[in-house]
């Protein structure tokens, strides 16, 4: 009896697919573009393009690290870009916080996938406030903090199966209290990634 277990182990070991890992550690840096439409400049009056929204393009590289959980990613992330706000110049936004990614659809072989994502966080703003009179400009430098949510879809190509790149587009609205009100930003951010999955998998066999 037990020549026939230890054969029929030696036989499903052969010939059954490996089993693939449920948890793992993920890192998953990305690279983003974001559309902002800035409020209207009224510190400069003399400027006909000052009474017009304006558009800016900015990056937007982000970090996220955490758990595969195969049909769910947990992730921790931090970002920074640089952006304009009314009346203030902006040296840096900051960026922290969770975001969670769970797979929508993926192909039978596992190489193409769909995922929600969605997160919140912290952000931080470092500038200085301009202001502008008939006779001088004066700047005074600040750093507000406030709240940064994360929602959008993206998708992946396995190119191995430990390693997928990807494409995202998401919209990414700060709240922050600055001295002049409420700054409520919308940015939307196109993202090119790279998703790294440290365990021992293999694509399905035979499908």
């Amino acid at each position: 009896m037990s020549r026939v277990l230890i054969i029929s182990g030696l036989f499903c070991s052969g010939l059954c697919p490996q089993a693939r890992a449920d948890v793992a550690f993920a890192l998953q840096p990305a690279i983003g573009v974001s559309t902002s439409v800035q409020p209207i400049d009224t510190s400069v009056v003399s400027t006909p393009s000052s009474s017009l929204p304006r558009e800016s393009f900015t990056m937007v590289p982000s970090l996220r690290l955490g758990l595969d959980l195969s049909s769910l990613m947990i992730l921790a992330y931090g970002s920074n870009s640089n952006t304009g706000v009314q009346g203030h110049t902006v040296s840096g936004i900051t960026r922290a916080g969770i975001v969670v990614e769970p797979v929508l659809w993926r192909s039978s072989d596992e190489r193409v996938g769909i995922y929600l994502l969605g997160g919140a966080g912290v952000v931080s703003m470092a500038g200085a406030t301009v202001t502008t009179d008939q006779m001088t400009t004066k700047a005074s430098s600040f750093v507000e903090t406030g709240v940064s949510f994360q929602l959008g879809v993206g998708g992946w190509f396995a190119v191995h199966p430990n390693f997928a790149v990807g494409l995202e587009l998401a919209v990414q609205p700060d709240i922050i209290s600055l001295d002049a009100g409420l700054y409520i930003g919308d940015e939307a951010v196109v993202s090119l990634t790279g998703t790294f999955v440290a365990a021992e998998r293999s694509f399905p066999h035979g499908r």
